[in-house]
């Protein structure tokens, strides 16, 4: 045996040696890759499920949100008939007080007339 097949031998041996050592490196790279990827997976399954849970409860909150609280048109109604019963109540109790104040009047007038007869 000389010195050139104990060089190629080595050589050989050698590469054989980085090969197994890159093909192990490139099998652990590969799993932490999958690995990563099954994470995200799951991940993203997760916040999925998350949207989904905040969509539907967003859904019942604006159906509740309908059927409970009233509407701006709703409300501005209700106010102006509110308005227009506190104009009428008004109106009514300043005729009874006109009415009222002219009854006294008409009062003391009769009081009036016949204190002055003897």
């Amino acid at each position: 045996m000389d010195w050139t097949t104990v060089a190629v031998t080595a050589v050989g041996l050698l590469l054989s040696g980085i090969g197994a050592v890159l093909w192990f490196l490139y099998l652990d790279v590969r799993k932490k890759a999958d690995d990563a990827t099954r994470a995200a997976a799951k991940a993203a399954s997760d916040a999925d499920a998350k949207t989904d849970a905040i969509a539907r409860e967003l859904g019942e909150h604006k159906l509740y949100a309908a059927n409970n609280y009233v509407t701006h048109s709703a409300l501005t109604q209700a106010i102006e008939g509110l308005n227009r019963a506190i104009e009428s109540l008004t109106r009514g109790i300043q005729d009874m007080n006109r009415d009222f104040s002219q009854r006294l009047d008409n009062l003391r007038d009769r009081l009036d007339g016949k204190a002055d007869k003897p």
